[in-house]
């Protein structure tokens, strides 16, 4: 895979245009406040946004929150954290992360030299950036109503720009089936289409049954993520688009949101309009389940680190339900933990845990402080955060570590993201790192093969009939 990075623009869009970005009115008076040097005005604004709206935590926001903290004598702490947790742990255009990492050292030199001298913040974000995410293969980037180099990463990149008018024309509040099916139809009029209680789908694969079963499906694992994880579902409607193949994936891709979206590419879920596309021939869903984790997790906690993200949207591209909950099974990514395990003893659970946000194209630059992964060693890591997922759910303590994460607290002295990461995960298990990893170890190799299911049955119970969906 590839990554394609445009360069970053220095815009600054008046309020009139961000009203139409996101007209909610902290984020407008917030950007606002910010943009005139209104420091405690833009805080106040911006905080609120960022811990009450959905989808509100975006690397944008960050930025103007956290150097608005910093212009404030005695805010710098929570400033500094914010950016330096940002600059770690959020998916972002390369440029824009070296600006995260100037504002926090000199927030950080602020800190420490108790100088009232605050020189302003580069402008390096245009409010016409939207609160949106698109991802394709576990990945995270972020695309603007404007090329501006927002996608990070191919297997997605721009290819022409939509205005932010026409992704938001797209979003039918819940409750109006008629509605959204009449515009799937009008958008897709070759397509069969089905509603459910939260997800419209238009396939050009599959005939009714299956696409009630396919809804029926969905609507049960987003019931599981609210129960489960407190991942609340959108007020609107999450469409879902089902091809049969990548090529037709990639022509409503362009046509859709146009992106270009790599050969390689199963599936992608964009925040813009609500909306997935994947390659889905059968009912099998787990794609689907993949990226719609994905998203509603960005609509709760959209500064998760990769680790946590990746590792908790894998386990369910290949999961059981059973009892009113999916079960993550063991999948192809458990061989090949197990192989390069052995081609790379040395990277360890605290390796994954504090790793930042990386390209998945290893030929490109690291950003400073990060060694760059080669394609094995980015593999091992996903694969050794999927399995570490395993574990925590056979533990009962999946729910636990993400609380405990998304609860994060500014610490009461400046401590970095990474280390951060690691006390955090100590916190929700009771115990130290190494004795985490070494119960990690001892347990892995029960999840080593493939299509095994580690919920437990009944020797006698028949299995259901989405026993392994992939």
């Amino acid at each position: 895979m590839l990554r394609a990075v445009a360069g970053l623009l220095l815009l600054l869009t008046g309020a009139a245009s961000l009203a139409q970005v996101d007209p909610h009115p902290d984020y407008v008076n917030g950007y606002c406040a910010w943009t005139a040097q209104h420091w405690s005005a833009a805080s106040e604004s911006l905080s609120r946004y960022w811990n009450a709206v959905p989808f509100g935590r975006t690397y944008d926001v960050a930025y103007w929150l956290g150097t608005s903290w910093c212009r404030q004598s005695g805010a710098e702490l929570p400033g500094a954290d914010l950016l330096d947790w940002s600059y770690h742990f959020h998916s972002m255009p390369e440029a824009t992360r070296m600006k995260f990492r100037q504002e926090r050292d000199l927030c950080l030199h602020w800190l420490n030299a108790a100088t009232s001298q605050r020189s302003a913040p580069t402008i390096v974000l245009a409010g016409a950036w939207t609160s949106a995410t698109a991802r394709a293969s576990g990945k995270t980037f972020y695309l603007g109503n404007q090329d501006k180099g927002g996608l990070t990463a191919y297997p997605v990149r721009v290819k022409h720009k939509l205005d932010d008018a026409v992704f938001a024309a797209r979003l039918v509040e819940v409750g109006n089936p008629d509605a959204i099916a009449q515009a799937l139809l009008t958008r897709a009029p070759q397509f069969k289409v089905h509603v459910g209680r939260q997800f419209a789908i238009a396939s050009a694969v599959h005939d009714d049954a299956q696409l009630k079963r396919i809804a029926e499906q969905l609507d049960r694992f987003a019931v599981f993520l609210q129960g489960e994880f407190a991942l609340p579902a959108p007020g609107h409607y999450i469409t879902i688009y089902l091809f049969p193949d990548i090529p037709q994936l990639r022509v409503w891709a362009d046509r859709l949101h146009g992106l270009d979206a790599s050969p390689m590419t199963l599936g992608y879920s964009l925040q813009n309009d609500l909306s997935v596309l994947a390659m889905v021939p059968s009912t099998q869903v787990g794609t689907i389940l993949h990226e719609l984790f994905h998203l509603l997790l960005r609509g709760a906690y959209g500064d998760a680190p990769q680790w946590l993200d990746e590792g908790m949207a894998s386990l369910y591209e290949t999961s059981t339900f059973s009892g009113g909950r999916y079960h993550g099974a063991p999948n192809w990514r458990s061989p090949v933990f197990a192989e390069f395990s052995h081609v790379f003893p040395r990277m360890a659970l605290h390796d994954v845990i504090t790793s930042p946000w990386f390209s998945d194209e290893p030929s490109l630059a690291a950003w400073p402080g990060e060694r760059r992964l080669g394609p094995d060693e980015q593999a091992y890591m996903l694969a050794y955060a999927r399995m570490f997922m395993l574990y925590l759910q056979e533990a009962g303590m999946l729910t636990r570590v993400l609380q405990t994460y998304q609860q994060r607290q500014t610490p009461a002295q400046f401590t970095p993201a990474p280390a951060q990461s690691v006390a955090l995960l100590e916190k929700a298990l009771g115990k130290p790192l190494p004795e985490i990893e070494q119960a990690f170890r001892t347990w892995a190799p029960k999840a080593s093969k493939p299509d095994t299911r580690l919920d437990a049955q009944p020797a006698n119970a028949p299995a259901p009939a989405n026993a392994i969906d992939r």
